[in-house]
């Protein structure tokens, strides 16, 4: 993992999380600005992760696919490295609804302390295969995206296993191979927090 330019977080992030990263293209400063100003509205003190590897790909595979991995996959090293799970994780083009931190606080975080989780979903469920948790959570059976997530301690190695299956295939999407494994306990905010910028 390389250039952490943001101060470690002293406190966990919304009563729960020990530390968040956002992971960034280094190159793009827009996206970098854009995304300190919507994680620090909501209280999110993070650090920044780079997102390009200097790795020899294998014919036919996609590059994009292999360093998303391999850059999900560093920041959860680290967090289980340093003990500061469960972590958040942001991808650099994650649009959070403005009351994202007053809906994790009051609502999220009381509700996942009484579950088992694998992994926290603040997106949406691509696939529409979700069932009723709590009041505002939801077990995803199938598919979500990984813009902006939260890993448990009894999830990260599992998490980990998966992601580096992503890199070893070098073909497959990680939060497609994340979404789509039966054996990880998933879950999902209701309402969606998070999303993908489409621009």
């Amino acid at each position: 993992m390389s250039d952490i330019v943001v101060e470690r977080a002293n406190i966990r992030t919304w009563g729960m999380f020990g530390a968040a990263f956002l992971l960034n293209v280094d190159a793009d400063h827009s996206s970098l600005r854009r995304m300190d100003f919507r994680l620090r509205s909501q209280s999110v003190r993070y650090r920044r992760c780079e997102t390009a590897f200097h790795t020899i790909i294998a014919p036919g595979a996609i590059r994009g696919y292999v360093h998303c991995a391999m850059a999900h996959a560093s920041v959860l090293r680290t967090a289980k490295y340093e003990g500061t799970e469960p972590v958040l994780v942001f991808e650099d083009d994650a649009i959070l609804r403005d009351d994202t931190a007053e809906f994790m606080w009051s609502s999220i975080v009381p509700q996942l302390r009484l579950v088992e989780w694998d992994i926290l979903f603040l997106g949406p469920d691509v696939c529409g295969e979700s069932d009723p948790l709590s009041a505002n959570l939801l077990r995803v059976r199938r598919g979500c995206q990984m813009h902006a997530y939260a890993v448990s301690t009894r999830g990260l190695d599992r998490v980990l296993r998966i992601l580096d299956q992503a890199i070893v295939a070098q073909r497959a999407p990680c939060d497609v191979m994340v979404g789509n494994d039966s054996a990880l306990i998933k879950v999902r905010t209701s309402p969606t927090l998070a999303m993908g910028d489409p621009a």
